[in-house]
């Protein structure tokens, strides 16, 4: 009798087993004083696989996001620290890209495709918007999201797993040719995301910029050791690079987004904003067979949402005799009448920065 109470539970487990939610997983590569972490829900393949996702149509990628607290380098994008909504963009038939949506960085995205890729007739399979990034804006019918600027993309180099996968799956891994000699870049740590789903894949290559870590006050600085020849390029493009980060000394809730501050300097300017974030601000609706979608979330603001406009500061620049041709150097860092002020040594020149010490809201 007792025996055939076990086998019967056992067959309720079993059956029941479909209907459990897929597993959250979160993958973090460190660096040094610093670490990048993606999280994802590992959907299951079922009948669907990259190979539907059409040009110029993103994949929300099993509710996929980002935090990093330290800048990534992709080509000739930097992505600043912050945590961000990451989705899969197909540029073009052969062109797939991570890209990262967030409020405060780039432009702000409108929605993301929820669920599958999918397979509607003439484009329009999985409409439908996901999750919003609590600016109140509403997402567009036709599932786009970020993409539609290159500033927010990594892009990756179509693959193939080893197997066919049977769910989402995303690792870090090294990159794929180690660099050596003059190939190697000083102050950044080679990486790269292998992200698999079905038969297909996407191998996205990024570097994460290493950070000395320092104290001051109620926060703990990170300063970003860029490798020169990027620093340079974009003071001359006129980009501001987040050269420190301030985050809290106090221990951070895991699952909430990164709480702080980039202190961003360009040829002529400095500024110190909230980390860019995103809040959920609905889901989006399973495709059917014919890949049509459920309507989505409407993106309004979320407790903890950006809604902090940047503090204005000031840099100036001089010549300088500086021995070290490789990396970005940040010294000196003090606070003195509520201004905090750093130096950025770059090559031959030296940046004088001064920016409004931030203050952390009341808890």
């Amino acid at each position: 009798m007792a025996r055939t109470i076990s086998i019967a539970l056992a067959t309720v487990s079993l059956a029941l087993l479909p209907m459990l939610p897929a597993q959250r997983e979160q993958k973090v590569m460190k660096a040094k004083s610093g670490q990048t972490a993606i999280s994802y829900t590992a959907v299951a393949v079922g009948t669907h696989g990259l190979h539907e996702l059409q040009v110029g149509r993103n994949w929300n990628m099993g509710e996929g996001s980002m935090v990093t607290t330290v800048p990534l380098i992709s080509g000739n994008n930097v992505i600043a620290p912050g945590t961000y909504v990451a989705q899969i963009f197909r540029a073009a038939e052969r062109d797939l890209r991570l890209s990262l949506g967030g409020r405060g960085f780039g432009e702000m995205m409108r929605g993301d495709r929820g669920g599958q890729p999918g397979r509607g007739r003439g484009g329009r399979g999985g409409q439908g918007g996901g999750t919003g990034t609590g600016t109140g804006v509403q997402p567009r019918r036709d599932g786009e999201g970020p993409g539609r600027g290159s500033g927010n993309q990594m892009k990756g180099e179509l693959s193939k797993p080893k197997k066919t996968t049977k769910k989402l799956t995303i690792n870090w891994v090294g990159a794929a040719k180690k660099a050596t000699g003059k190939d190697k870049v000083a102050g950044v740590k080679d990486a790269a995301l292998k992200i698999d789903f079905g038969r297909q894949g996407l191998f996205v290559p990024v570097q994460l910029v290493q950070a000395k870590s320092k104290a001051v006050k109620n926060f703990k600085s990170l300063g970003f050791t860029y490798p020169l020849s990027v620093f340079t390029k974009h003071q001359e493009t006129g980009n501001a690079l987040a050269v420190l980060t301030l985050v809290p000394r106090a221990k951070q809730k895991k699952k909430a987004p990164l709480v702080g501050f980039n202190v961003m300097v360009g040829s002529d300017s400095a500024t110190v904003a909230p980390l860019p974030k995103t809040a959920a601000g609905g889901r989006g609706g399973r495709r059917d067979a014919g890949g049509r979608g459920g309507r989505g979330g409407r993106g309004n603001p979320q407790p903890g949402a950006d809604t902090a406009e940047p503090m204005l500061g000031s840099v100036a620049w001089s010549s300088h005799q500086n021995t070290n041709t490789e990396t970005v150097e940040i010294k000196s860092i003090k606070v003195r009448k509520n201004m905090l002020e750093f130096e950025i040594v770059a090559g031959t020149k030296i940046g004088k920065v001064s920016v409004p010490l931030p203050t952390l809201p009341k808890k």
